[in-house]
Parts: structure tokens; C-alpha cells; sequence
């Protein structure tokens, strides 16, 4: 049985041979890295870092900063009031 397989497979079809053997690593490359980027990426984790800076707020910049930004409108309750 295996001998009629290599006989017809891989000695009268070589280029048939050799495709299912590309597509067969390129399958193997394509889980092996899929594997390393999930083990990779849990274990990255969540890092959480916080800055503070103790200086004076200039106002007018402030205000310049937030009225570059988007504008988005939503409706909220606040104890009872509408905002």
C-alpha cells in the first residue's frame, strides 16, 4: 500500500509532491506563529502607570485644549437634574 503511494505520488507526480508539501509547512509555520503571538499576548498582561504632576493649571490653555477636541453631546442625570 505504501509503496503504490510513494510509486504514483512522488515519483510520477513530483510537482504534486512538492505543493502539498508547501502547503503543508505553510500550514505548520502559520499555527506555530499563531501559537506564539497567544503566549506572547497573555503573557504581556495590563500595565497601568500613572503620572502625576503638581504645577499650576494655566486656565486659558486648558480651555484652548478642550475646545480643540470633538464635540459629543449626550443626555445624563445627575441627582435628579438634567444636564
Amino acid at each position: 500500500l505504501m509503496e503504490e503511494f510513494v510509486d504514483t505520488v512522488i515519483r510520477q507526480h513530483m510537482l504534486v509532491w512538492f505543493a502539498l508539501s508547501i502547503v503543508a509547512w505553510a500550514i505548520s509555520a502559520y499555527l506555530v506563529s499563531r501559537r506564539n503571538f497567544i503566549v506572547d499576548w497573555r503573557s504581556r498582561g495590563v500595565t497601568t502607570m500613572s503620572l502625576t504632576v503638581n504645577r499650576k493649571i494655566d486656565a486659558s490653555v486648558l480651555r484652548e485644549i478642550v475646545l480643540e477636541k470633538d464635540k459629543t453631546t449626550e443626555e445624563r442625570r445627575y441627582e435628579g437634574k438634567k444636564q
